[in-house]
């Protein structure tokens, strides 16, 4: 899913709540109505900031309300809170949480500033559902701002977290039952 970033402007006193979500935070801001803003995921509990972080993967309605109780919302789902949008060239990403680690759920296929890729079976068309091949210098130059390729330590803690050698590699297959759909 694309990092949604959602206005709505249905409020008569002009107050409008606008947010992103992505990698399991929602950053929300209000506009409009008379500041200052309060901020909630639950309609309930109200904050200062709009920035709600470390959100478990579920649907939240996002509440903006204003200082004359006015109050405007928008929907976020858990399929944008566990995705992340590649800045360079636009493409979205699944991400999953294991062993306390955001892992990308789905292969990389960045294709661009002079990074050496091939597809699998050289066919262009393969990349759009298995990502793009790499050598492991061309891996490091294609991950994106803010990540890196994964330690031996952060392997090892995902393996542990889904139950072993034995049954981590099931579990991170398509139909494994999590939301790493890895693609042989």
């Amino acid at each position: 899913m694309a990092t949604v970033e959602v206005t709505n402007r249905s409020d008569p006193s002009g107050l409008e709540v606008t947010a992103t979500a992505e990698l399991y935070e929602i950053n929300a801001s209000g506009d409009g109505g008379e500041g200052p803003y309060t901020f909630s995921i639950d309609g309930v509990t109200f904050q200062n900031s709009g920035v709600f972080a470390d959100l478990p993967p579920q649907n939240y309605t996002v509440t903006v309300r204003d200082a004359k109780e006015c109050t405007s919302t928008m929907q976020v789902t858990a399929e944008q809170l566990e995705s992340f949008t590649e800045t360079r060239d636009g493409q979205t990403y699944k991400v999953e949480t294991i062993g306390g680690v955001i892992w990308m759920a789905e292969n990389l296929n960045y294709q661009g500033d002079g990074i050496g890729f091939s597809c699998p079976d050289n066919d262009n068309a393969n990349c759009a559902t298995h990502g793009a091949l790499y050598t492991w210098d061309d891996a490091q130059l294609a991950a994106p701002e803010g990540w890196h390729l994964a330690t031996s330590e952060e392997w090892n803690t995902m393996i542990d977290t889904l139950g072993g050698q034995d049954v981590a590699g099931d579990a991170l297959k398509v139909g494994g039952g999590s939301e790493f759909d890895a693609l042989l």
